[in-house]
């Protein structure tokens, strides 16, 4: 039977994971909310997105949980997120199991409402904080419709809970529309499935960090 672990903080992987989220918040902390010089702040870029912050985000990158999943597939994380209001955001992130493939693997996607409770900008940069909170899928097999909450029964290949993120992420506006965005994210889910459906614990770290374009 495939087994999926519970993620530990250990490896490089993971060390190199917590350090990207430690450095991006220190730098979101210790930016300046805005140009100390008046003169310089009034030739400074300022982004133009269109509906006056930004909306869409796609990004590509890899899960750290991965590493602790049993014959587990080498594909990238896939990210796209929609924020509607300024410091309000949907996101979805996974590879795309059921949709873009059908691996008979493990996988694990995430879902979730966002919410930026720090930020800071200067001329083309911005960093955010971001609290997340939604529920995570974890599948022993390939993807199967909908989503599995609570206990799960005995032949069970798929199994969904709660789960709370923190991230810390970065924009570098290209152009008055267009950004680069980084994004490192951590957090746990618990899936009362887990143990029956995919042989976990219950409580199931995670850790992502991705990058890609938006606008």
């Amino acid at each position: 039977m495939t087994v999926v672990r519970p993620l530990r903080l250990r490896g490089l992987a993971h060390t190199g994971l917590g350090l990207s989220v430690l450095t991006l918040s220190a730098l979101v902390l210790s930016a300046p909310a805005t140009a100390e010089d008046p003169g310089l702040a009034s030739r400074a870029f300022v982004p133009k997105p269109v509906a006056k912050h930004a909306v869409v985000e796609l990004r590509v990158g890899v899960d750290a949980a991965s590493a602790d999943m049993d014959d587990a597939p080498t594909r990238p994380v896939i990210c796209g997120e929609v924020t509607p209001w300024g410091r309000v955001g949907f996101e979805g992130c996974g590879t795309g199991a059921g949709v873009l493939h059908q691996d008979n693997a493990p996988d694990m996607a995430h879902f979730r409402v966002r919410v930026a409770v720090l930020q800071r900008s200067r001329g083309r940069v911005e960093g955010a904080l971001i609290a997340g909170a939604g529920w995570a899928e974890v599948q022993r097999t390939a993807d199967e419709a909908g989503f599995k909450f609570g206990e799960a029964e005995a032949d069970q290949v798929e199994a969904s809970g709660g789960e709370l993120s923190i991230s810390a992420k970065g924009h570098l506006w290209m152009q008055e529309q267009t950004y680069l965005s980084i994004d490192a994210n951590v957090g746990a889910a618990l899936i009362p499935g887990a143990p029956t459906a995919v042989g976990s614990d219950p409580l199931i770290g995670f850790g992502l960090i991705s990058a890609g374009l938006g606008f």
